[in-house]
């Protein structure tokens, strides 16, 4: 299992994919400064293990990697606050019968 820190830059999504496409045992964790839903949802779409933010403390970031080469997916505290949050938006409420 190779592990990649990848900064999300401009073409970091289209990097993502084609280092998963060509090398799919290998784990990528993100690092940006984004907290934007489009931005994580593309990035995990494309096949990151692991988001996080730059301002991360070092053991964040460790516990991302770790994440990562464990085979599981680490999402900055921030970053899963506002999936959360957008999910939960977006589900209709049920009717009241």
């Amino acid at each position: 299992c190779a592990l990649v820190v990848l900064p999300l830059v401009a073409h970091g999504v289209t990097a993502i994919g084609r280092i998963k496409a060509e090398l799919p045992e290998t784990e990528i964790v993100t690092m940006t400064s984004f907290i934007e839903e489009e931005k994580v949802t593309a990035a995990l779409e494309a096949g990151a293990s692991g988001y996080v933010l730059k301002d991360a403390e070092a053991e964040e970031v460790a516990q991302a990697i770790r994440a990562a080469h464990a085979g599981e997916v680490h999402l900055d505290p921030q970053v899963a606050r506002l999936l959360a949050q957008r999910m939960r938006a977006k589900k209709e409420p049920e009717p009241v019968t």
